[in-house]
C-alpha cells in the first residue's frame, strides 16, 4: 500500500528518467496524543513529517500517485492530511489498544471512505463510508444511510492506512448512479477485489 513519502527536489533527466527526491518519515506520533503507534512498528499515513534522507531514483514504477502536503515551519516539516474530496483507507478494527502483538488478521481489515470535511485539531476529519458496487471490483459509491457520516476525532487519525487515487464517474456520462467513485485497484487491499456488493 502507498505509505512511503517523498519530496521531488528537482528533475534530473527525463529521457532517461532521474530525478533528486527526499524521503519524508516521523519518528513520533505526539500530535495526536499518547499512543505509541510508530515505536510499536506501525506505518503513520497523516500527521507532521520531516525530510530524511536523499536519493537518486531512475525507475518511475515506485510512483503511486501524487499527495497533497504542506510545508509548515522551518526544519523541513511537511503537513499532510486528507483532504475533502479524497478516497482513504481506514483500519475498520483499529483501537488505541493496538501495539506490537496485534494479530495481522485484526489489522490487515479495512474500508473506504470519502473525505468531507478536512481536519481540525478540535473535531477531526469528517467522513463518510464508500461502499462497493455490485458487480464490481473497484466501483464504489457513497452510503446511502442517512446516519452515516461521521467524525473521525485527532485522537484516532492514525486510523487511516493510506490514501487511494480515485476517479470520480459522472453518472450523466457514465451510467453509473451518482457519487460512484473508480479506485486504483493497486491501491486496493487484496481482500476487498473479489467482485461483489458491500454492506450498506
Amino acid at each position: 500500500m502507498p505509505r512511503l513519502y517523498c519530496v521531488v527536489r528537482e528533475v534530473l533527466s527525463v529521457q532517461p528518467f532521474k530525478i533528486d527526491i527526499a524521503y519524508l518519515s516521523s519518528k513520533t506520533d505526539i500530535e495526536f496524543g499518547s499512543m505509541k503507534w510508530v515505536q510499536y512498528g506501525f506505518t503513520k499515513s497523516c500527521g507532521h513529517f520531516r525530510i530524511r534522507n536523499s536519493d537518486i531514483v531512475d525507475h518511475v514504477n515506485i510512483f503511486s500517485h501524487l499527495l497533497k502536503g504542506k510545508k509548515t515551519g522551518r526544519g523541513g516539516c511537511v503537513r499532510i492530511f486528507p483532504t475533502a474530496g479524497e478516497i482513504w483507507a481506514v483500519y475498520k478494527n483499529w483501537s488505541l489498544n493496538w501495539d506490537g502483538s496485534t494479530p495481522d488478521e485484526v489489522r490487515h481489515q479495512y474500508e473506504m471512505v470519502e473525505i468531507l470535511d478536512e481536519y481540525t485539531e478540535q473535531y477531526g476529519v469528517c467522513v463518510t463510508p464508500l461502499v462497493k458496487l455490485e458487480g464490481y471490483k473497484t466501483v464504489y459509491h457513497r452510503s446511502t444511510r442517512e446516519d452515516s457520516k461521521k467524525w473521525i476525532p485527532r485522537c484516532e487519525m492514525l486510523r487511516f492506512s493510506h490514501q487511494v487515487p480515485s476517479w470520480f464517474l459522472k453518472d450523466a456520462t457514465s451510467g453509473f448512479p451518482e457519487n460512484c467513485w473508480d479506485l486504483d485497484p493497486a491501491a486496493i487491499p487484496e481482500e476487498l477485489l473479489h467482485i461483489g456488493a458491500g454492506t450498506n
